[in-house]
């Protein structure tokens, strides 16, 4: 909603606004799905971002000309601010940082290396649930099914298991 206050206070225009929130939300999801398509690939972010655009673009389209208004504005909620987008979009960042944060670390000093990673989930976590109770079914509940997933199958180290535990619930419970 910063977005979409500074775009209202700027432009004096509520359609401006929502204009620009909806640029903003589709930059977000582009630049968050690129990022998960690259990382999974192994082709970068930029040609991740292409991939996730060249498929959810089309979609986006075909759905606006075979369905009814009601059935593709569905698919278009996240682009407006009145939506729990947001919510998502930050989900997608959070869960992103847990990631950048499980990776092996470049240089030797290990997990005292990422403290700015976990100073930046804590506080992303901790707004995610401050600005919307849905972040908490958007993060946490994908959040518990990897974790538990890579305890179980031994992809995590306990100690690290338990930090990002740590820092969660207590971003959760500072929100």
């Amino acid at each position: 909603l910063a977005v979409y206050g500074l775009a209202q206070l700027t432009g004096g225009s509520w359609r401006i606004a929502h204009l620009a929130y909806g640029c903003f939300s589709l930059l977000a999801i582009s630049a968050l799905g690129g990022w998960i398509v690259g990382t999974v690939t192994a082709s970068g972010t930029r040609k991740g971002m292409m991939a996730f655009l060249s498929l959810s673009l089309p979609i986006l389209v075909i759905e606006l000309l075979l369905t009814t208004p009601i059935e593709a504005a569905i698919h278009f909620w996240i682009f407006l601010p009145v939506s729990h987008g947001g919510s998502f979009l930050m989900a997608l960042a959070a869960l992103a940082l847990v990631w950048k944060c499980v990776e092996p670390p470049l240089e030797k000093a290990g997990m005292r290396s990422r403290c700015g990673l976990w100073v930046t989930l804590f506080l992303a976590v901790a707004a995610g649930v401050a600005s919307d109770k849905l972040f908490f079914l958007s993060f946490h509940a994908p959040l518990i099914v990897a974790l538990g997933y890579a305890a179980y199958s031994r992809m995590i180290a306990p100690r690290l298991l338990g930090l990002l535990a740590s820092i969660c619930l207590l971003a959760t419970l500072a929100a």
